[in-house]
């Protein structure tokens, strides 16, 4: 990707951000399910010679019925209301309802990309067509559903998807993309799908309907009541492009990039995780004192193997500078001229010492601005208060590596240990502490131990602490006084402890430690090891302040 600047305007390359997000939705997705009651019933559309490499795959596919020229996969023109929306008086002939399933199947295999086709027994009762709905979703990145899947009946689709919705916010949500193509019309889709979820939880952006972490899109087979429906040799290209829509971002993009890219090479992992290695993992785990840290210790390794695969396969380019030039023009306000504009960019891919000072010369941010960070941020966003949430949010990112908003399964719970933030109720509010008890003196004890917990102040104008709690986003500070360090006792007398686990609050959904006292102490996180033994050192370092006096006039603190 080339991008040339030129008299301070940028001249973007024939590879736009929206290619660029196309691209890697197109690296991650690996497998479509589709299910259509009539996928095996139609006259074949998509010619089996269509798949000879061409230049352009769209350009070579035959269609075999002549009135398909006349429908457009476009938009309508604006202004125009869809025919399929709102004309439900037009006929819909049976043959609309067919799908070209094996057709299909050759059209995403051209893309690397496996899709199975289900055509349902036509006497197969309700409740088992729902369940096998739900179990061959499971496996797909995504799903194609027929809104009808028995004639005139949508009961199956819609269940399908409130259940498949319901059964992921259970399970802490997955990246859900289901495509329901039909020849319905669209508005009675949308109709139902609101009424089942609630139009409060249903939000709608372009063609997305989002609903918790799912995205549903209701397209519509051509015909001559929807003249604006999409082709059946358009369909993965449309795929494609709306749910680079719903991942649009430099960061979903890479993210999505990621996982691709541990998908494609597998190979490389086995390589080095290998079957002659068991001995020696059963050997060492049999010989260190707590045998269940070697779980954890192998789980790192694969961990550090997947990270530098990323590095070598290039996942880092996802986030380069050019990309964030890109996306910097569309996200800067337009009181940014495009003189500040050009002195960003230089900053987003040249090493300079004062780009702090640089860029907030080039805003007109004032000498005497406390925050100029802060500042600089707003420039991004619609308000100050979207650009404070973002900050926060990612510096809760950068300060936390598992908290208490992600699932965690009971057979890995959290441990009370250096760097572990924790939650004790006062009433109406909550008081944070942060562990500073050392890891080797956290497991393997008798009867109860003393646990050093920290205070965390919420009144400091340089937290180093960003969390979040109850839907409340907290900055706070780690207090460097040994007159705010507390000890709680934790564990049972006469009771040998392996660590202090976590229990879960089936009340309030959170998991918590109790001391001997019966105080819980709910667990918000556990912070970065770099940054909690950051954190440590410093409080260690007051134990070293010899406090004598000086000559006040010359005293330098």
């Amino acid at each position: 990707m080339s991008d040339v600047l030129v008299a301070g305007e940028m001249v973007l390359s024939v590879f736009s951000l929206k290619d660029h997000y196309k691209e890697s939705v197109k690296k991650f997705l690996k497998t479509v399910v589709v299910v259509d009651d009539r996928a095996y019933n139609s006259t074949p559309m998509i010619g089996a010679a269509s798949i000879e490499a061409p230049t352009n795959p769209f350009d070579f596919f035959s269609v075999d019925t002549p009135s398909e020229q006349n429908f457009v996969s476009e938009d309508p023109p604006s202004g125009t209301e869809p025919i399929g929306e709102d004309a439900s008086e037009v006929a819909i002939a049976d043959k609309d309802h067919e799908l070209d399933g094996p057709g299909l199947v050759r059209l995403f295999a051209h893309h690397g990309i496996i899709c199975s086709i289900i055509q349902p027994e036509s006497s197969m009762a309700l409740e088992p067509l729902v369940e096998e709905i739900k179990s061959i979703a499971q496996a797909a990145d995504v799903l194609v559903l027929d809104w009808e899947l028995r004639p005139g009946d949508h009961t199956a689709s819609l269940r399908a998807i409130e259940e498949i919705i319901a059964g992921d916010k259970i399970n802490g949500g997955r990246l859900r993309f289901i495509v329901v193509y039909t020849a319905s019309n669209q508005r009675i889709v949308k109709s139902e799908i609101k009424r089942v979820f609630g139009a409060d939880k249903v939000k709608t952006d372009g063609k997305l309907i989002k609903i918790d972490h799912a995205c549903v899109v209701i397209l519509n087979k051509p015909s001559v009541a929807n003249a604006y429906g999409v082709p059946l040799s358009e369909l993965p290209d449309k795929i494609f492009d709306l749910h680079s829509e719903l991942s649009a971002g430099v960061l979903p993009a890479a993210a999505l990039s990621a996982i691709g890219t541990i998908r494609n090479h597998t190979h490389q992992i086995l390589g080095q995780f290998k079957e002659h290695l068991d001995a020696a993992f059963i050997t060492h785990r049999a010989l260190i004192p707590n045998s269940d840290d070697a779980e954890a210790h192998l789980i790192e390794l694969v961990a550090d193997s997947l990270h530098h695969l990323m590095l070598t396969e290039g996942v880092r380019a996802q986030l380069s500078d050019k990309l964030c030039v890109e996306r910097l023009r569309e996200l800067k306000n337009a009181d940014v001229t495009e003189e500040a504009t050009a002195v960003i960019e230089d900053c987003l891919s040249s090493f300079r010492l004062d780009k702090l000072a640089a860029i907030s010369s080039a805003l007109a941010i004032s000498d005497h601005e406390r925050h100029p960070q802060k500042r600089i941020m707003e420039r991004f966003y619609p308000n100050s208060s979207e650009a404070d949430v973002a900050r926060k949010e990612m510096a809760f990112l950068h300060d936390f590596t598992r908290n208490h908003m992600l699932k965690l399964s009971a057979n890995h719970p959290p441990r009370l240990t250096l760097g572990t933030v924790v939650a004790v109720s006062t009433g109406q509010s909550y008081e944070f502490y942060l562990c500073i008890q050392p890891r080797c003196d956290s497991i393997r004890f008798d009867n109860t131990r003393t646990f050093p917990l920290m205070r965390l102040a919420s009144n400091s104008d340089s937290p180093n602490i960003h969390l979040q709690w109850h839907g409340l986003q907290r900055s706070l500070s780690v207090s460097e006084k040994l007159y705010d360090l507390l000890m709680f006792g934790f564990g049972s007398a006469g009771v040998s402890s392996q660590a202090v686990f976590g229990q879960f609050d089936d009340t309030c959904l959170k998991w918590f430690f109790q001391d001997g006292r019966g105080v819980k102490f709910y667990w918000v996180g556990d912070l970065r090891r770099e940054k909690a033994q950051r954190l440590v050192s410093k409080i260690a370092s007051r134990l070293h302040l010899p406090g004598i006096n000086d000559y006040e006039p010359t005293r330098v603190d």
